[in-house]
């Protein structure tokens, strides 16, 4: 009983310690942690079997679209009101998107004594993007850490003294042979002159867009496995492939027409990553404590010129609880849970709900409803089996109207899977 209390007390200060990392302050790639993660909590609910199969999915919000519009027809008018006047009508919100795809097949079972494997090999292709448009100042040396071009450390203190003298809307690059005169700075003037028209100074009193965009590639091994009766889990072990992207554009930037540009030189960089899951059941109840993305070792370094990686990896601690019940065809599973990783609060993390469902022929054919509520959002998800194939749909409601400054819009996914 002891040991069980102390393994109990170490998860505790594991998951209190990832949340005194969490920040306060907007932040577009820390929200995308956020919204990526409870994403993964819904696929946590389409339990993927030792099947052969295909999945695809898709998040989005209902306005993207007109926001991409927007901001194009602001750019194509080429004037400051008009830029100014779509960042100020999009203040506060938040467009994301993600695109989901992963295919996987099961290879040969064994077991030893009680204990049961199911190995799988699958591959995974995941890319996410969340703009924000928010008010806030940045110091020169922000600004210039998100240009997308590689600048040597010795130019950067004479482009931060030339950002402090601009006018907000200015172009930093827009006076080179003043800013950085040939004979006493040739470098500094050859980046200068190759980056006019594309960085303005900042103005704190408009809004400006805030861009991140994450990719990720998974393959490897993911097994399931059983120990007698009432122990369960996975483990995982895989290469992930990793790269992400941070802009922000002022009015000026799209005033001018400046596009989202990725920089000539990825910071793309593969590891050795596993999961580990451990879960008991007892009769109808089950709980889990899992670790997701733990890092094990790089096996490519980032390349010269790249940048950081923002997202990072920092590991996904998840505990699952749920109790299954069923009635002939019928059936109702209650939940609750939490989901924390660093870059978001405690309050972030937890969830609770219900399935409600018919199933026939062991769950080949379902009609299925999950009601979920969390700090932000309530979720509402029909999904339809049949056989071979499975369709499900959410929508992400917002719980309330502002998270901190952020003001939530509803999310809806669609995920279609083929599996035999």
């Amino acid at each position: 009983m002891k040991k069980v209390k102390l393994k109990f007390n170490l998860v505790i200060m594991m998951i209190t310690m990832l949340s005194i990392r969490s920040a306060y302050s907007y932040d577009v790639s820390e929200r995308f942690r956020i919204i990526d993660d409870k994403l993964k909590t819904d696929a946590y609910f389409r339990t993927i079997h030792h099947d052969f199969f295909l999945n695809f999915s898709m998040t989005s919000n209902a306005d993207v679209l007109t926001f991409v519009k927007d901001v194009s027809d602001a750019a194509k008018a080429g004037t400051t009101q008009a830029a100014q006047n779509v960042l100020r009508k999009y203040d506060q919100t938040e467009q994301s998107l993600k695109f989901n795809f992963n295919l996987g097949f099961p290879i040969f079972s064994f077991q030893l004594g009680e204990l049961k494997v199911k190995p799988n090999f699958r591959a995974l292709v995941d890319l996410g993007t969340n703009i924000g448009v928010r008010k806030g100042e940045l110091t020169a040396a922000q600004v210039i850490d998100l240009f997308t071009i590689d600048i040597p450390d010795t130019i950067k203190n004479q482009i931060i003294t030339v950002y402090d003298s601009k006018s907000p809307g200015q172009d930093i690059f827009g006076n080179c042979n003043v800013d950085f005169p040939t004979a006493s700075q040739p470098e500094a003037n050859a980046v200068c002159r190759s980056n006019t028209g594309k960085y303005f100074k900042q103005d704190a009193t408009v809004p400006d867009l805030h861009f991140y965009a994450k990719m990720d590639a998974k393959v490897g091994f993911f097994n399931q496995y059983q120990y007698g009766d009432k122990w369960f889990g996975d483990f995982n072990l895989y290469a992930l492939g990793r790269a992400d992207f941070m802009q922000i554009l002022n009015y000026a930037s799209i005033q001018s027409g400046q596009e989202i540009k990725f920089p000539s030189q990825l910071n793309d960089q593969i590891t050795i990553q596993i999961d580990y899951r451990l879960g008991y059941q007892y009769q109808m109840l089950k709980s889990s404590l899992a670790l997701e993305e733990i890092k094990l070792f790089k096996v490519t370094d980032l390349k010269s010129g790249a940048k950081n990686l923002k997202y990072g990896y920092d590991p996904l601690i998840r505990f699952h609880n749920e109790a299954e019940f069923r009635w002939g065809v019928f059936g109702v599973m209650p939940f609750l849970g939490l989901q924390k990783r660093a870059g978001y609060t405690l309050a972030n993390s937890y969830y609770l709900g219900s399935v409600f469902g018919t199933y026939f022929f062991n769950d080949r054919l379902e009609a299925s409803l999950r009601a979920m509520y969390d700090k932000n959002y309530f979720t509402v998800g029909p999904r339809f089996k049949l056989w071979l194939m499975q369709l499900e749909a959410n929508l992400k409601i917002p719980a309330k109207k502002y998270e901190e400054d952020v003001r939530l819009s509803t999310l809806a996914t669609i995920d279609f899977r083929l599996f035999f």
